[in-house]
């Protein structure tokens, strides 16, 4: 039950990997976007993204100092 992100979202399922945006809508960051990646491994889903206002990554990498998010969701 804890908010992660307060935003609109879109994404491109045709984009290879697929293509996932952030219009943030909260306070602190309002009208920002956040663009980011998706993939499924295994039962597990991928998503890498980019500081908002940043580029969208091009690789599912998160290297300190990058301003990325490299974060992998298990199903339980």
């Amino acid at each position: 039950g804890q908010v992660m992100v307060d935003a609109d979202i879109r994404i491109d399922e045709e984009a290879d990997p697929v293509e996932v945006d952030y219009l943030l809508t909260d306070r602190a960051q309002f009208g920002q976007m956040q663009r980011g990646i998706f993939r499924w491994s295994g039962n597990n889903a991928e998503f890498c993204f980019g500081s908002p206002g940043a580029d969208r990554p091009a690789k599912f990498e998160a290297e300190p100092g990058s301003g990325c998010t490299w974060s992998i969701w298990k199903r339980k």
